[in-house]
């Protein structure tokens, strides 16, 4: 004969769904924002967190003796888990600088995105960004350096980078492949490398901008 559950049990399953609905958004919102402070490598770390996190909870709360003391403390454990994750400049504040440099980094990228699609002039640059040595380069061909001189005082008025944020050109010009010339947002002189076919290029000498 069938039983109709009780109200109690409607209860404890209405909440459980909720619980994994909101377990799963915890989830995704671990692997943003691990990756909006410090990469991606950190997101997929604090995802991974998060599914150990969730397993418990869940467990806890399915596990036959059900204990309420035992699904606090998990609750209570993972919570401050959780929000010094969140939060690490509260207790290290020394990891601000790392924020700061994905910040810079990311923000920076955007910015000069923005620009170069901006104006079909720079269609053949391209942006590589490297993590390690806080550097943004703008890489490809152009037709004459002044186009990248004129991008450079671009980035200069609209974009701002703080001290963790170093952006570098590098560029070849149109009609002239062997020759790579290389400069820095902060400097107005241009080095030519020439590209050899043994070893590492050779310096080629200066130009004025």
């Amino acid at each position: 004969m069938y039983e109709r559950p009780s109200r109690g049990k409607r209860r404890f399953t209405l909440t459980t769904l909720l619980t994994i609905v909101f377990l799963i958004c915890f989830v995704f919102a671990a692997f943003d924002r691990g990756d909006y402070l410090f990469g991606r490598g950190v997101g997929v770390l604090y995802t991974i967190f998060a599914f150990v996190i969730s397993w418990l909870v869940l467990h806890s709360m399915l596990s036959q003796p059900f204990s309420r003391s035992n699904l606090t403390m998990v609750v209570f454990v993972s919570s401050v888990f959780s929000l010094a994750c969140a939060f690490p400049t509260v207790w290290a504040p020394n990891s601000k600088y790392f924020i700061d440099k994905q910040h810079y980094l990311r923000s920076g990228r955007v910015q000069i995105e923005k620009i170069l699609a901006e104006d079909p002039i720079y269609e053949n640059l391209d942006i590589s960004v490297y993590k390690k040595h806080n550097r943004i380069s703008v890489e490809g061909t152009v037709d004459k350096l002044s186009v990248v001189n004129d991008l450079k005082s671009q980035i200069r008025k609209q974009c701002e980078f703080g001290r963790f944020c170093h952006v570098f050109f590098e560029v070849q010009i149109e009609g002239r492949p062997n020759w790579i010339y290389q400069s820095r947002l902060s400097g107005g002189t241009w080095y030519r490398l020439r590209s050899g076919k043994y070893g590492g290029p050779e310096r080629g000498g200066l130009i004025s901008e």
